[in-house]
């Protein structure tokens, strides 16, 4: 039994019917020579070997009375595979958007609480798609952010998959007996006792790596680019169709480049990363789009970045992450000069020391009773509907792994990623890389965004642009299915480079 943080439960807290706080994946796979797109039987066997191989696939949540406490994640005592795999397909003729309009809705479908928090849709009939053979099929997966960050998705990752055409020979079914489930009484007096020590714990550990308090609030607040003499102005930050109240429907589109052309960009320009030349796409892409239709500020769009700060000995899953703001350098027509700009902003926010104190608050949030964070949090999405953004959209970066990766007798040829959104952030980017592929991946409110491939259209315009800026040709993107065959069995979190510490058991109450 393992007990969520803060930060878990922060998630939790958020959720509402019209925002929904899990995270998808949309994998699309080829089928390995003189195999077929695998039947829902052969689904379920395969997970069925694999599910010892991550505690988050068979535990869901229990909470103590009134909210008292932050809630615990247990083994079910019901758990029923087949309750979380589901079988569908596109019909004629399976084409990108089809696929792009399923996991839309897929996504935007809350999970049951009262069971695991994640579910697996396979999607057959994947004939229409450019660069993808037919035959072809894709995996929706979708799992609470509660349950995962995106380091520690690595590990779901790794269960699933492998780095060989054919997985290792499955060992014997492993006898698994859930534990005994929590009495009411039981968690009402954890949660007692929780309260009393709670603030003890989390003020002895987040005190020592604590800054000033102006530091604390230079941290909170500041925009990465101001430099420190300057005083932000919070009616700076422009309010844009993005920052609205959103409804309960997505739309979805997703581009993919080869990796090469970004890294030949950001080396084309001195002090970038390809972090930065992403996020100079993105603010391309916002630029173009917001023009066309009359509404691009004057001022800066600034994005919120989720930042790891997961530590080596961090064993466990949940969520190890702060959040950092950059600038988008919209209002500047060179699509060369906005990566400059936005990768002299960025850097001074790249210090480990900034990571280090942001875990720091987020251990002394540890405080605050469960029942009051739930109440703050209710309380806090509508307004950040209502007033001045802090940020206008959100954009994830999360590295994948360099390898070609395999299940259900194929190989995975990409790998898109569906963000949760809320009121007041009515869109977002997940960017990342899979086997030298790059790829952007939106995922919008339907009334906030409507046209979500068009879009993806300036995605692709902002790039080419880069491009051009920089003297970079377009290489082509990597063929997957024609990469050549690593040895070994690899972990997927090892080739990533976010190789997770030894596994605790969560059977220790």
């Amino acid at each position: 039994m393992r007990q969520l943080s803060a930060t878990d439960a922060l998630f939790l807290q958020l959720e509402k019917p019209h925002v929904p706080f899990h995270i998808g994946i949309l994998e699309i796979y080829q089928p390995l020579e003189g195999r077929a797109s695998p039947s829902l039987e052969e689904v379920l066997s395969e997970l069925q070997s694999r599910l010892h191989l991550s505690d988050s696939f068979r535990q869901k949540l229990v909470t103590a009375r009134f909210g008292l406490d932050f809630p615990y994640w247990i083994e079910d005592p019901e758990f029923d595979l087949e309750y979380h795999v589901r079988h569908v397909a596109l019909p004629s003729p399976g084409n990108l958007s089809q696929l792009s309009a399923l996991a839309a809705r897929l996504h935007a479908r809350m999970l049951d609480r009262a069971r695991p928090l994640w579910e697996i849709t396979v999607i057959e009939g994947l004939d229409g798609i450019d660069d993808i053979p037919a035959g072809s099929f894709a995996v929706y997966f979708k799992i609470h952010h509660a349950a995962i960050d995106g380091v520690a998705g690595a590990e779901l990752l790794s269960a699933i998959h492998t780095t060989r055409p054919q997985a290792p020979e499955a060992a014997a079914a492993l006898a698994w007996a859930p534990m005994d489930p929590p009495s009411g009484r039981g968690l009402l007096l954890r949660a007692v006792g929780n309260n009393v020590r709670r603030p003890v714990k989390a003020i002895r550990s987040a005190v020592p790596a604590l800054p000033s308090a102006r530091s604390i609030a230079r941290f909170v607040i500041g925009i990465p680019g101001w430099s420190s003499g300057e005083k932000q102005d919070w009616s700076s930050i422009a309010s844009t169709r993005f920052n609205g109240l959103v409804s309960p429907h997505r739309t979805f589109d997703a581009r993919a480049c080869a990796l090469e052309d970004l890294k030949q960009i950001k080396n084309s320009i001195p002090g970038a990363t390809v972090n930065d030349v992403a996020l100079a796409v993105v603010g391309g892409a916002l630029r173009s789009y917001l023009e066309a239709k009359g509404e691009l500020p004057d001022t800066e769009l600034v994005a919120l970045i989720p930042v790891s700060t997961r530590l080596p000995t961090d064993a466990e899953g949940g969520n190890r992450i702060s959040v950092m703001r950059a600038p988008l350098g919209t209002h500047i027509a060179d699509p060369r000069e906005r990566v400059v700009r936005i990768a002299e902003a960025t850097r001074a926010k790249k210090e480990q020391g900034n990571a280090v104190r942001a875990r720091a608050l987020a251990e002394a949030a540890e405080v605050v009773p469960g029942a009051v964070v739930g109440v703050a949090m209710r309380r806090l999405g509508p307004m950040l509907a209502t007033r001045r953004p802090i940020s206008n959209v959100m954009v994830t970066n999360v590295p994948g792994p360099p390898e070609p990766l395999y299940a259900f007798g194929a190989r995975m040829l990409r790998l898109y990623g569906l963000g949760p959104i809320a009121d007041g952030f009515g869109i977002a980017h997940l960017v990342g890389s899979y086997a030298g592929i790059f790829s952007f991946s939106v995922t919008g409110c339907r009334e906030i965004l409507p046209d979500a491939r068009s879009y993806g259209d300036q995605i692709e315009r902002a790039l080419d642009a880069l491009r051009e800026a920089t003297g970079v040709i377009a290489s082509p993107i990597p063929d997957v299915a024609g990469a050549e065959l690593t040895t070994g069995d690899t972990s997927v979190a090892e080739l990533s480079g976010k190789t997770p510490a030894t596994k605790r058991s969560t059977r220790s109450r």
